[in-house]
């Protein structure tokens, strides 16, 4: 990934899921192109890629619809990680799920071609 123009939002984010509705994403990781970060409170761009790193109080339905808007809002690419469990999950625009965890590896797919992460790495 060397010589990419990768961004890391790790702020409270709030994106536009409708013309009138809005939903706050709290903490997320979220690449941008070139490190920018929206001019307003409501991102009127949605990243390639989230990332929600899970915390002990949170609750899988409560995942779930995050994982949901952030893939309805126009997220390619979701990635929930538990380090608690030491597992995590890939969710795809087009419904697919993968589940992993041992020897397994987080994959960038067509969103961040060529990145691969071992699960292991992150414990």
């Amino acid at each position: 990934m060397e010589g990419e123009q990768l961004g890391v939002n790790r702020s409270k984010l709030l994106f536009r899921k409708s013309a009138d509705s809005h939903r706050r994403v709290e903490g997320d990781d979220a690449p941008l192109p070139g490190g920018k970060r929206p001019k307003s409170a409501i991102a009127t761009v949605v990243p390639d890629l989230a990332v929600e790193v899970l915390s002990p109080d949170d609750r899988p339905g409560e995942v779930r619809d995050k994982v949901g808007d952030w893939l309805g809002a126009g997220a390619r690419l979701v990635w929930t990680i538990d380090p608690e469990r030491r597992s995590a999950a890939a969710y795809t625009a087009d419904g697919l799920v993968s589940l992993l965890n041992g020897g397994d590896s987080l994959s960038g797919a067509e969103v961040l071609p060529g990145f691969v992460c071992p699960l292991s790495e992150l414990w």
